[in-house]
């Protein structure tokens, strides 16, 4: 874990190519110092993506079968009838996966988009948020990269990452370590 200090003096601006987009993960109560980050880095913050944080799929789809199951030994049985058609129904719907908080509970991580040199995006098809299911802890979703490579022209680097991803240079104290080369 970091202090903020050490955060802010991440050279990012000297690794990072003069034209290029930054997505800098952060969550509601770290806000303020991740938009101070990514002005010190010498990029203008222009959007948020939100990661809705949601329950895997499997884990509902479980849970209905296991209601179809008992349903099957007791075909009678008016409450469990009901209970499948709700867990059927809410199969097609994300469920949220709430986590702690003071005030409200998390249910999303915010990933900060900016620009610097005024590089433009590739496409302009890409939402502003994604439902995707949270697995281990702090792990971010590779459903984010998959969408930065459709936005943002390489080549792309990884701060605090957990393992190597291709086309991108990735480094972290979870991953596997290659020397910066050259500016991206």
């Amino acid at each position: 874990s970091m202090i903020d200090e050490q955060i802010l003096a991440l050279p990012v601006q000297t690794l990072a190519a003069e034209r290029g987009h930054l997505y800098c993960w952060t969550t509601d109560s770290h806000l303020e110092l991740a938009l101070q980050c990514v002005r010190h880095w010498g990029y203008e913050f222009k959007r948020t993506i939100v990661w809705v944080k949601i329950q895997r799929p499997e884990l509902r789809m479980n849970r209905a079968m296991g209601l179809l199951d008992r349903l099957m030994l007791d075909p009678s049985n008016g409450d469990l009838r009901e209970a499948l058609a709700d867990a059927l129904a809410e199969l097609s719907t994300p469920k949220v996966r709430i986590g702690g908080g003071h005030y409200v509970r998390s249910a999303h991580e915010l990933c900060l988009f900016a620009v610097r040199g005024g590089l433009t995006g590739l496409v302009r098809d890409v939402p502003s948020v994604l439902f995707v299911p949270r697995t281990e802890h702090s792990a971010k979703p590779e459903e984010l990269q998959n969408l930065a490579e459709r936005l943002s022209p390489g080549p792309r680097i990884e701060i605090f990452a957990r393992r190597q991803r291709r086309e991108w240079l990735c480094w972290g104290n979870e991953c596997p370590a290659e020397p910066v080369k050259e500016t991206v």
